[in-house]
């Protein structure tokens, strides 16, 4: 975000609360080091938070005003992916911002740890919680552009929930020179930088896609991008002149591969907007997850009524997908009978609780997994004999079937 060099008086900089005194910041392990500033793990006012000690600690009267009022202005976002900046801190040798501690990974380490497994419904959901805190920082007025995402500035937790880091704070970040060597990308480099970036243009919300895009990449195929150049010369000749990309796997979905290629495009005027991001990586998501096309529909159709839409498309209520399958496939009973055979099949086979422990019920949901393993075990869906709802029932009366519970092993294990 570009600082409008507005002066925060001193009453207005206090009553911000944004103001940290050196003297309040215990400094504990450190976390890691990146182009701007090296991180630890701290405490502040008896909060376990994460300061990040800025290389530079000569800042002139100017920037720390614009430093001042970027904090100001970003210590109110709120959203789930976005990394919660507290503070700063101001005081002489002491320059540091101070952020909500998150007990996780950069996305970095976790991609290129071959010991940590990743399905692809793992990946999209990776992929889906950085284009929604970096979706939020646009749709504000004025937009934040990051200016340097990178799986380094994403962060991770065990639950593979995501915050976006390190985003804004334009007056103390440097544009690379083309005098620079490549630096290892761990510390920070050009490598996901859009062209025109990288031609000495201001950043700007395409620019931010166009590094999506490349962190995309990364998030797929678990590699380091261009890690085949040696100068950054070559780089720059390869992106710029030659729109060189790092090449797409086969095995991408053609779907995806054509959202990439839209989101790294050499003209920033081409790529799409994170909002229209979002909206296909849902459509993707079902595409990958269900081959069926009716069924694919059924699951998208289920959009528009979940209440809990943050975690569409990767599961939906059991209750809306039962109704939506009882319409499509003429069954009434599905909806209106829980002892119904054919209902109790498929609720065992499907269904899972969803931890809420504000329900007096659980609420029972069904992943797009568990539905796309489902068709491909019992599917399909309709033929021209009979829906998968009567085959269900007559492969549960056969009596070489030995209940559901080995149905839902093989279910698992498809």
């Amino acid at each position: 975000m570009q600082a409008q060099g507005k002066k925060l008086s001193e009453d207005e900089w206090e009553k911000g609360k944004v103001h940290i005194k050196a003297s309040e910041l215990e400094f504990g392990s450190k976390i890691a080091e990146g182009k701007y500033g090296t991180v630890y793990k701290g405490k502040c006012r008896g909060q376990t938070v994460a300061i990040k000690l800025l290389h530079n600690q000569h800042l002139s009267e100017e920037k720390l005003e614009e430093l001042k009022t970027e904090v100001e202005i970003m210590t109110r976002l709120r959203h789930p992916c976005i990394l919660l900046l507290m503070g700063v801190c101001t005081d002489p040798n002491n320059v540091a911002l101070v952020m909500e501690y998150v007990e996780g990974k950069g996305l970095d380490r976790i991609l290129h740890d071959a010991k940590v497994p990743l399905s692809q419904t793992q990946q999209l959901r990776i992929a889906k919680d950085i284009a929604k805190g970096m979706n939020w920082l646009h749709c504000l007025d004025p937009p934040i552009i990051h200016r340097d995402i990178k799986p380094p500035n994403i962060l991770v937790n065990a639950n593979f929930d995501v915050k976006v880091c390190d985003f804004g704070l334009s007056c103390v970040k440097e544009i690379p020179k083309p005098g620079d060597k490549l630096r290892d990308t761990a510390v920070g480099s050009p490598i996901w930088m859009a062209p025109e970036v990288l031609s000495g243009h201001l950043a700007s919300e395409k620019s931010d896609v166009y590094a999506y895009a490349i962190v995309l990449w990364e998030i797929l195929t678990r590699k380091a991008p261009f890690s085949d150049v040696k100068s950054f010369e070559e780089f720059l000749d390869d992106v710029i002149d030659n729109d060189k990309r790092p090449p797409l796997p086969d095995t991408t979905h053609p779907r995806l591969a054509r959202m990439i290629q839209s989101c790294w495009d050499g003209h920033p005027k081409r790529r799409p907007y994170f909002a229209e991001i979002l909206n296909e990586l849902d459509e993707i998501l079902v595409e990958i997850s269900i081959k069926e096309e009716p069924a694919q529909e059924i699951w998208k159709a289920l959009k528009a009524k979940e209440f809990m839409g943050e975690h569409y498309p990767f599961f939906v209520a059991w209750e809306n997908l039962i109704e939506a399958l009882a319409k499509v496939l003429n069954v009434p009973e599905l909806k209106t009978s829980s002892t119904d055979k054919a209902y109790l099949c498929l609720r065992t086979l499907l269904a899972t609780p969803y931890r809420d422990f504000t329900r007096d019920k659980p609420l029972m949901t069904v992943t797009c997994e568990a539905f796309g393993r489902f068709l491909d075990c019992f599917g399909p869906l309709i033929d021209e004999d009979k829906n998968i709802i009567t085959k269900l029932v007559e492969i549960c009366e056969k009596p070489w079937f030995h209940g559901v519970t080995l149905a839902v092993t093989t279910l698992s294990h498809a």
